[in-house]
């Protein structure tokens, strides 16, 4: 699944984009970087190097963890709506906005900023291939 997907999915289910949703597509970047930097250890090895299959069997475990990753997208994006029903339209991290600090503001921001763009960008690739009929 890739983000656009799981944009996609995020939508179709009417389920927001959160700062917390946000912050776990943030996780799911920082493993597919892991299963990278796997992925070039494991290159590095033979197939029949004892080395190569602890590399491979940590890359299988990473490439799990990830598929984990983003269906946790999509249970705390079902949480964050079933939380906005409940407190006033805000996310959990939105909800606390008030306490936060100025570096706490700043960095949801950026966060905003960067997933906002990444949404966006998802959203245009599927109305366009809906509307070609390639999807």
């Amino acid at each position: 699944m890739t983000f656009s997907e799981i944009i996609r999915e995020i939508d179709a289910w009417q389920y927001p984009l959160t700062l917390y949703v946000m912050m776990q597509l943030d996780e799911v970047q920082n493993q597919q970087q892991r299963i990278r930097q796997v992925k070039k250890d494991l290159a590095q090895y033979k197939p029949d190097d004892r080395q190569y299959t602890v590399i491979h069997m940590q890359l299988a475990k990473e490439q799990r963890r990830l598929q984990d990753d983003m269906w946790l997208v999509m249970i705390v994006a079902a949480g964050e709506k079933k939380f906005e029903s409940e407190h006033d339209g805000k996310g959990m991290v939105e909800f606390v906005e008030p306490t936060w600090t100025m570096q706490e503001t700043s960095q949801y921001a950026t966060m905003r900023t960067k997933w906002n763009k990444y949404a966006d960008a998802a959203r245009i690739k599927f109305e366009g291939s809906s509307s070609n009929g390639t999807n």
